[in-house]
């Protein structure tokens, strides 16, 4: 099926493309009559303008894109869902990107996004090509950080206190009597493994507890992944 292009709808309302192309976003005043006569055309041909070309007149796509790890990861899943619930009613989509940890494929959806003239990003980032992304003024994408962050890396950060969470956590094991406490470590290039391990130590030393080398096991992130790590921590 041919697709309806504007030069359809402009011969059915007897305007100029540009008429319609004005109509559409609102980039100059159109009579009253025109504009609806334009609109009227609009659906009886149920045109549909290409986001792409009205993105170069507008500067504007209506797409925010968001780099995850993992969307299947429950605490992705509902970030993704309140990422879209707020931007819906405002009339923005999203792109969703998945890394799996993979840095490569991180910097190849940093490109894409660009490519695409999101109008924002909201990252968990990984990579330190974020770093050079900020520093680039001739790049003004609005980049949020979430979850996870790095030394150096500016811009708006969405996050919790890693560090004082495995605090708590250690320290309510201890008190429960606990001496022999291991942690599973994830990767350290994250910030917020970092974070939780340095948390984590800082327990057991104040507390006066050992913690050997081999009870602190780093492993991928995912549901099989923490089944070994936790058969290596416990054996």
């Amino acid at each position: 099926m041919r697709q309806t292009t504007i030069n359809d709808v402009a011969k059915k309302a007897c305007v100029s493309k540009s008429t319609v192309s004005h109509v559409l976003n609102s980039t100059r005043f159109v009579e009253d009559k025109t504009r609806e006569r334009v609109l009227q055309a609009i659906a009886d041909l149920d045109y549909h303008p290409s986001l792409a070309a009205r993105s170069l007149t507008t500067n504007r796509t209506g797409i925010i894109g968001v780099i995850v790890s993992d969307a299947t990861n429950i605490f992705f899943g509902d970030l993704l869902r309140g990422v879209e619930d707020v931007l819906q009613p405002k009339n923005y989509s999203i792109l969703v990107c998945n890394t799996d940890e993979i840095l490569e494929r991180e910097n190849q959806y940093i490109d894409l996004l660009l490519r695409q003239r999101v109008e924002g990003i909201i990252a968990a980032a990984t990579s330190q090509k974020w770093s050079a992304l900020n520093k680039a003024d001739a790049q003004h994408t609005p980049v949020l950080f979430l979850d996870r962050a790095f030394e150096g890396l500016a811009g708006p950060y969405v996050g919790v206190n890693n560090r004082g969470g495995a605090i708590l956590g250690a320290a309510h094991l201890i008190e429960c009597g606990y001496k022999k406490i291991g942690i599973l470590a994830g990767f350290q290039r994250l910030s917020t493994m970092r974070e939780r391990l340095a948390g984590f130590r800082e327990a057991l030393a104040d507390h006066g507890l050992a913690l050997p080398e081999e009870w602190v096991v780093q492993s991928p992130l995912g549901i099989e992944p923490g089944r070994i790590a936790a058969l290596k921590i416990l054996s």
